[in-house]
């Protein structure tokens, strides 16, 4: 995968290109059995399926998002699965902490390759505040400091791994909040910390799977008070796409979304 040009969104799309690049250090993914399209529609069989409402940063969840899972978890237990309460533990604070790190040092990567395209060093007047303010952060960073920090992807990586030796599935909100209002997560704004906060939320539970490199999905199975729609993640196991195509269509069927329109809201 070809790293992202220089232009607007460098940071956002910097990391979805760093996940893609050092997720898989710690074991091969074997090649798919049949095509996922036949994966749709086949029965998934009887799943153990893990729920936890409690996520990888330090951020309280709304309760819409914890009645997403409440909903979810007795919906898979009415198709048949086997569904228990289980917390994935790792060290959330050292996760966080390498993320950072590693986010706010491709960004400044990124940005010292923009001198090839512009034929000068980029500036802020370049890009989003944000942007800047992620490249400038990573001056305090050594090239040690950013390989402990993959180190650390990879360590967390084998936590998850043996995670899902005992559970075919991990569900959990797919954001701490229901949707945000529009331009509420901007990247031209000046408040970094508050920005942080705000995705901090956002991620805090797909973050580490982004990370690990394990498969997952959003479901829209909850609509909130205000009519729109609220997402469940289901995670699988490192390499396993299979499961997650043949669990969708089965949710679908049970719980169809396709017709469901949001509220418009101003």
């Amino acid at each position: 995968m070809h790293a992202p040009q220089p232009g607007r969104k460098w940071a956002s799309r910097g990391a979805v290109w760093l996940w893609r690049t050092l997720s898989h250090g710690r074991c091969a993914i074997a090649p798919p059995k049949r095509s996922y399209q036949a994966e749709v529609g086949a029965h998934p069989g009887r799943l153990r399926i893990a729920f936890t409402t409690k996520p990888w940063r330090f951020h309280e969840v709304d309760s819409e998002c914890i009645d997403a899972v409440d909903g979810a978890a007795k919906l898979c237990e009415d198709l048949g699965h086997h569904v228990e309460e289980a917390l994935l533990e790792i060290d959330k604070s050292a996760l966080a902490n390498a993320i950072w790190i590693i986010v706010a040092a491709q960004t400044r990567a990124l940005l010292q390759r923009a001198t090839l395209v512009l034929g000068r060093q980029a500036t802020s007047e370049d890009v989003e505040t944000v942007t800047w303010a992620y490249s400038e952060y990573a001056r305090q960073f050594s090239a040690s400091d950013y390989a402990e920090a993959i180190t650390t992807v990879h360590r967390t990586g084998r936590v998850v791994g043996s995670f899902f030796t005992a559970y075919d599935i991990l569900m959990t909100p797919t954001m701490c909040t229901p949707p945000h209002k529009l331009g509420e997560v901007s990247m031209m704004r000046t408040d970094i910390e508050e920005y942080r906060n705000i995705v901090g939320g956002d991620v805090g539970f797909t973050q580490l799977f982004n990370a690990c490199g394990n498969p997952a999905m959003s479901v829209p199975l909850h609509w909130s008070a205000e009519g729109l729609p609220v997402g469940v993640q289901f995670v699988a196991p490192f390499g396993d796409e299979a499961t997650l195509f043949r669990l969708a269509a089965q949710l679908e069927t049970a719980r169809p979304w396709p017709n469901r329109r949001s509220a418009q809201t101003f």
